[in-house]
């Protein structure tokens, strides 16, 4: 079969890829947008056999060159992260909602089989008992309610224009390659390392686990065998509580404590969420033991892989810290104790929070600076105006993308000190420098509009980081993509001035 798998290199969409090649010969292509948790390291064994594709599937254009040939779509794509929703919901509408149509639409142009990945926390809390397709959909959070609302508009589909269409919601997955944001991996690196083990609440959510193979499996039998318009509930055999599935993890590694009680808010998590299907044509076959130490070897990684993900989370929480407490109110301890982790470990990484601040800069202008300059490139080197507009556009992406990053670039954090000043100043430079460079290349080859003169870089870029801070400066970091139009009226005068 010829598969276009979507969000096919995150965690789920991985493992299922990695399966379809080995099990069934399929030939796959993978449209990913490679966000947080999408990392083509995750497909780097099989990323000769595969054909990937750089994308998001609420872009039509590229939904449509991914798809060219395809047979079925497999749709893993989504923001997954609760908290990440509570804090931004907007990026989960675009994704989970918007990219879900996109993607239905070209399978209805096309006559293809479309097969939804999704969510047992579609159906909200349950006292006792389990879930049943036929449950009503009672979200709790955004990420909940955007694939919930995504999973109707499927079924809506399969009524109306008769699609091929089938949805399967798997319960709490877990397995190699899954983002260390997530319970277990985080549980592990943390127990690895000796620090804390933060746990929502009072650990007593029950959550049912299922190994990520078992999952991907049941999703590949549903694409095979799954009746059209029908739902299929993908359960795994353990149901626990938070705090044991953790202690667990503590008896495996010999070390760490957990600590719950109120240490990260629960906020839009659900209490008890348990599922059984009435018709999944396969049992799932890991247990919960048996799969975390398959787990293991992924998540107990070398030092040249922990520790880059350690540093990761800390500057996360160091963006949080410093945005929130203000410089002189953060700490070491509390940076730490926001990452989950012990103050040893913040100074295995940082000498004092000022080196911690300067590291925060540098990373959120690598980020920036990287995605201006990659949209650039791909804007097609005959319209120099397009690449321009790629750039900064881009520019708005980065920051709703990585709201962690965005007052640490654009809002002054008192007290920061001269050094963490200057290395802001240069982003501001490296942002101009990637326009100017780009004008460059178009005076080179005689194209236009370009800027007229160097200091109109700076022009755009002083414009669109003021128009910027102050969504910052009010807390809506992911509603800057507004500011498109406005930025786009502003770069195109700066240009006609300087054709």
């Amino acid at each position: 079969m010829r598969l276009l798998v979507c969000g096919g290199a995150g965690f789920i969409g991985s493992t299922f890829v990695r399966l379809r090649l080995g099990d069934q010969g399929d030939a796959v292509t993978v449209l990913d947008k490679l966000t947080y948790a999408g990392r083509q390291e995750n497909l780097q064994d099989v990323l000769d056999r595969i054909r990937f594709v750089h994308g998001a599937i609420e872009d039509p254009l590229t939904v449509a060159d991914a798809v060219d040939g395809c047979d079925a779509i497999v749709n893993f794509a989504a923001e997954t992260h609760v908290d990440r929703s509570i804090s931004g919901a907007e990026a989960f509408i675009a994704t989970n909602m918007q990219g879900t149509h996109v993607l239905l639409e070209a399978a209805r142009e096309r006559g293809l089989r479309y097969v939804q990945v999704s969510t047992d926390e579609v159906y909200g809390s349950i006292e006792s008992g389990s879930f049943t397709e036929s449950s009503p959909l009672i979200p709790s959070s955004p990420y909940s309610a955007t694939k919930a609302g995504a999973d109707l508009l499927v079924a809506s589909y399969f009524h109306t224009y008769r699609l091929e269409t089938v949805i399967c919601r798997g319960s709490n997955n877990y397995g190699p390659y899954q983002h260390p944001e997530k319970l277990i991996p985080l549980m592990i690196l943390n127990a690895l390392a000796g620090d804390p083990l933060p746990v929502y609440g009072d650990g007593r959510n029950v959550r049912n686990w299922l190994y990520v193979e078992d999952f991907a499996r049941g999703i590949g039998h549903a694409l095979g065998l799954g009746q059209p318009g029908e739902a299929y509930n993908c359960g795994g055999p353990d149901e626990c509580e938070n705090l044991d599935a953790v202690r667990r993890i503590i008896e495996w590694a010999g070390t760490g404590t957990t600590h719950g009680g109120g240490t990260r808010s629960a906020q839009g998590h659900t209490a008890t969420t348990t599922s059984a299907s009435t018709g999944e044509p396969s049992g799932p076959e890991m247990a919960y033991s048996t799969g975390l130490r398959a787990a293991r070897g992924r998540h107990a990684p070398p030092p040249e892989v922990r520790l880059p993900l350690q540093r990761q989370r800390l500057l996360r929480a160091a963006a949080g810290e410093f945005a929130e407490r203000g410089y002189a109110a953060a700490s070491a301890a509390s940076i730490a104790r926001r990452a989950g982790m012990s103050k040893a470990t913040f100074y295995a990484h940082f000498s004092n929070k000022l080196a911690c601040i300067v590291a925060l800069v540098d990373r959120a202008n690598e980020v920036v600076a990287g995605a201006m300059a990659k949209a650039a490139r791909s804007a097609g080197i005959t319209d120099a105006a397009a690449r321009i507009h790629a750039g900064t556009r881009a520019y708005l992406n980065a920051i709703a993308e990585h709201p962690e990053f965005a007052r640490t670039l654009l809002v002054e954090i008192v007290g920061a000190g001269p050094t963490a000043m200057a290395k802001r100043d240069q982003g501001m430079q490296l942002f101009a420098a990637i326009l100017d460079a780009e004008n460059a290349a178009a005076a080179r080859r005689g194209l236009s509009p370009r800027f007229a003169s160097p200091y109109d870089s700076y022009a755009i870029v002083g414009g669109i980081t003021e128009l910027v801070s102050r969504h910052v400066r009010l807390g809506e970091p992911q509603n800057v993509l507004e500011l498109g139009p406005v930025i786009d009226r502003l770069i195109g005068g700066v240009l006609a001035r300087g054709t």
